[in-house]
């Protein structure tokens, strides 16, 4: 085994475990639970099944870095220091990252956008996000926020009169 990726997301909490062909070997999945206690501590449960692979951690939202506190808005970690917090209760270090972050390395490690200089990934999930690839580095934008658009209200008029249908 090479190393385990944690996915958080508003429904799941999921650890793989890849092997040196990074194929996945093993994979723990939990629902995404309520409350910030709750959600940490299934999220070391789910890092403590990964052994002691290194492990990347991505989840939708930003770490806000000049405080560490979390901005998302669909797993309850809000305002939190998750990353630190996680850390501390999990006693072991990771690598956190954005999903759609995440994505783009994957896919320019591995996939369709292996061997491109330019690269733009767009998530469609509970929230829009984006992200670029450069010359193998991601773009992250003065605020570290590039791509992100994040969870846009509409007026309940709007789907009403077909706008978003």
């Amino acid at each position: 085994m090479i190393a385990a990726g944690i996915e958080i997301g508003t429904n799941k909490i999921e650890g793989l475990i890849f092997d040196r062909n990074w194929k996945v070997s093993a994979r723990k999945r939990l629902a995404t639970p309520t409350g910030y206690k709750n959600l940490i501590k299934t999220t070391v449960q789910v890092i403590r099944s990964c052994g002691d692979l290194p492990i990347g951690i991505a989840g939708s939202g930003l770490i806000n870095p000049a405080n560490g506190k979390a901005i998302t808005s669909n797993v309850g970690a809000e305002g939190q220091t998750f990353p630190r917090d996680v850390i501390t209760a999990a006693r072991r270090s990771t690598t956190w990252v954005n999903d759609s972050r995440a994505i783009i390395l994957s896919e320019a490690s591995f996939g369709m956008a292996e061997g491109h200089n330019r690269i733009a990934a767009l998530r469609i999930g509970s929230s829009v996000s984006c992200a670029y690839l450069v010359g193998g580095r991601l773009v992250n934008g003065p605020s570290g926020a590039c791509g992100e658009v994040g969870h846009m209200a509409l007026p309940a008029r709007s789907w009403r009169s077909g706008v978003c249908r």
